[in-house]
């Protein structure tokens, strides 16, 4: 067995993490961000949240971190985004690591805190770089935890409270990891690190209860009925995203995307960590084990109140799932003996991750391709302010039969995207919600509805070309358009199983309409 220093483990792990997300570029929410940035003073930049009162007044720190480069770089240095993410990346994993340092030996730190990041269910928490707080709040919450813990209050409660207040997502972690200090008796601890956490909440509903012009992700009609089926709903999608059937369909597709390079690549890290593995003995932490099932079981409450995020292994939304993902990463470097085992995990997550990575590249290239077509296609200056322009094709991005990165799926990011190209501001994208009734066209789903009372032009954005087209060819396309596939249940058609969702959430309807 060869001996390697943890410096150099670092080393070896900040290349490859470079390597993993460079060219990964921009996606979704990411494009109306800068957009709304561009143009805007160093000044207008700061007071955004507290003018246009957004959900960023929820989340400031993150807000300012995150959101100076989009105001900085635009939408031109995307190779600058990917840098950024690896240092978030970076940064996250080294507080993880120090955080479990303290009730695990090193190996096994090293390797929870890489199966965490890399978790395969929620790769956009790498990729998508407004999505980098999801990984690194509960990084930070856990790196301020290890201050406290080694009595470095002062830092500690400062990170403390940046790290609660940075994001919406940080309370599960905040009191899920208090009970460390409650459990081992550490009351002055536990007091100094739950106050952040305490005071976020205060703050959070005082927003909610007397604000009207912020985003709210807590309905005030929920139902206890409601909350009950969320809560089902969520358990539920939670276990199949990190261990079930699309747990391993997402892991199986990852295969299908691996370059040969980093194939390679992917070999020669296995066969480094066969020779220098040293999980032999596994150290448990019984009050890490209450931790993390806890902040699980707060996730689920809390997701589950707001009601806005099943979870899954596919599409942008997927980034909900780190909160079960931490507790399976810990229960796989706890209580899993067998080195075999270990081994094969970790075989599996080195060649997913890399194939996962591929897939964003891939991806990325192509939706530039597109973006870039329409930046400089002329074609779009002969649409009138009154006609109607149609999006087809590249609702999301393919990821094996499944749709996963969305794209021209969200009304506001096609908006943003031709919002300079086209005079018409009627523009709307064929999607499995759209329907055409009454000399309609209407997108059921985020209650789009345009008149079909002028000329039609119709971008088919995988051959990019634009085409005028009349109202019958438009019904005959909506009427061809495929349902997007989001869930492994939709390629096998089992009535318990779809009965059971549509019951517990009936606004997947559409997702089992007969084609």
């Amino acid at each position: 067995m060869i001996k390697i220093e943890i410096k150099f483990l670092y080393f070896l792990f900040t290349v490859l993490l470079f390597y993993i997300v460079f060219r990964t570029g921009l996606h979704g929410d990411d494009l109306i961000f800068i957009d709304s940035l561009q143009n805007k003073s160093f000044i207008e930049f700061l007071s955004m949240p507290f003018v246009n009162k957004e959900v960023h007044i929820l989340t400031l720190p993150s807000y300012y971190y995150l959101f100076w480069a989009y105001w900085l770089f635009g939408l031109e240095h995307q190779i600058l985004y990917d840098f950024l993410k690896a240092l978030f990346l970076l940064f996250s994993f080294y507080f993880i690591f120090k955080f479990c340092s303290a009730y695990l030996n090193k190996y096994q730190s090293i390797i929870f805190a890489l199966l965490f990041i890399f978790y395969p269910s929620h790769d956009t928490t790498v990729y998508w770089y407004v999505t980098n707080s999801y990984i690194f709040v509960p990084a930070l919450i856990m790196y301020s935890h290890y201050l406290i813990n080694r009595n470095n209050f002062k830092i500690g409660i400062i990170l403390a409270f940046l790290s609660s207040f940075a994001f919406y997502t940080s309370p599960p972690f905040v009191f899920g990891l208090s009970l460390i200090f409650f459990l081992n008796k550490q009351f002055k601890k536990f007091i100094f690190f739950i106050i952040p956490g305490v005071c976020y909440l205060f703050y959070y509903f005082l927003f909610f209860f007397f604000s009207d012009n912020i985003e709210k992700r807590i309905s005030s009609e929920i139902s206890i009925l409601e909350i009950i089926k969320n809560i089902t709903i969520q358990f539920l999608s939670s276990i199949d995203s990190v261990i079930g059937p699309s747990f391993w369909l997402k892991i199986f597709w990852s295969f299908n995307y691996l370059s040969l390079f980093s194939f390679i690549l992917s070999l020669i890290l296995v066969i480094f960590f066969i020779l220098t593995n040293k999980l032999s003995v596994n150290k448990i932490s019984t009050s890490l084990l209450i931790s993390f099932f806890s902040i699980f079981l707060l996730s689920i409450l809390m997701l589950a109140v707001t009601g806005l995020y099943t979870q899954t292994a596919f599409n942008l939304g997927n980034r909900v799932t780190i909160y079960a993902s931490l507790f399976v990463s810990f229960i796989i470097v706890s209580y899993i003996k067998s080195k075999k085992v270990i081994i094969s995990i970790v075989v599996l997550f080195v060649f997913t991750s890399f194939g996962i990575s591929d897939y964003w590249k891939l991806w990325n290239n192509k939706q530039n391709a597109i973006l870039y077509n329409i930046e400089n296609n002329h074609s779009f200056l002969k649409i009138n302010s009154n006609d109607i322009l149609i999006i087809s094709n590249n609702i999301y991005s393919k990821f094996g039969p499944f749709d996963h990165i969305e794209f021209f799926s969200m009304p506001w990011i096609v908006e943003t995207i031709f919002k300079d190209k086209v005079k018409t501001k009627k523009i709307i994208a064929i999607t499995s919600h759209t329907t055409i009734k009454d000399n309609q066209i209407i997108d059921r789903k985020y209650h789009n509805i345009i008149e079909l009372n002028n000329s039609i032009y119709l971008y088919d954005s995988e051959k990019q070309f634009l085409k005028k087209i009349q109202s019958q060819d438009l019904i005959n396309l909506v009427e061809q358009t495929n349902i997007e596939k989001r869930h492994w249940t939709q390629l096998y058609k089992i009535p318990l199983v779809n009965n059971l969702i549509l019951y517990l959430n009936p606004s997947f309807k559409h997702f089992f309409k007969t084609e």
